[in-house]
């Protein structure tokens, strides 16, 4: 999973989204290779998510690892907050409140989830995060003042998207 994400990264940093991607993105189009492999690894970790106010998850059962969880959707949006998180992380700004956060209230809001299927756009933002983030790091990447510039404008556009209308995606 490694090299294929790191093929993907070469391809995609600071990439402009497609016109159909439902959040702006710091990365381009998403490999569908790619989604299901972190996809599939987010919920093979289920289990560190939380469920319930202290109780994390249950493992992923035969049948989720069949059908899903969430959608394919849903995981590349997770995924792609997550790479923002990253880029947000690696220029020094506060990830959590600009990025994380906004999207689990956002989902969270949108009536779309129950506590499970939450805990799994956690847990796939999370890997994400830090599989992208690794990668910046390891590919020695400098945020400049473009790139910082263009962090920060991509944390404001999504600090307000706090609302989902489109649950069946």
């Amino acid at each position: 999973m490694k090299h294929l994400l790191a093929f993907c990264l070469g391809l995609m940093l600071l990439v402009p989204a497609g016109a159909h991607a439902a959040d702006p993105s710091l990365v381009g189009e998403l490999d569908p290779g790619l989604i299901d492999a972190i996809g599939n690894r987010a919920l093979d970790n289920i289990h560190l998510g939380q469920c319930a106010p202290e109780r994390n998850c249950q493992p992923a059962t035969s049948a989720e690892k069949r059908r899903g969880v969430i959608t394919g959707n849903m995981t590349a949006d997770a995924i792609r907050r997550g790479a923002g998180s990253a880029w947000a992380d690696h220029c020094g700004f506060e990830w959590g409140e600009r990025s994380f956060l906004p999207l689990m209230e956002r989902e969270q809001n949108s009536g779309c989830w129950n506590p499970r299927q939450l805990a799994l756009i956690s847990v796939t933002h999370g890997l994400a995060m830090a599989l992208f983030r690794d990668e910046l790091k390891s590919k020695g990447h400098i945020c400049d003042p473009a790139t910082q510039e263009r962090v920060e404008a991509y944390l404001l556009k999504i600090g307000g998207m706090t609302r989902r209308n489109d649950c069946r995606e």
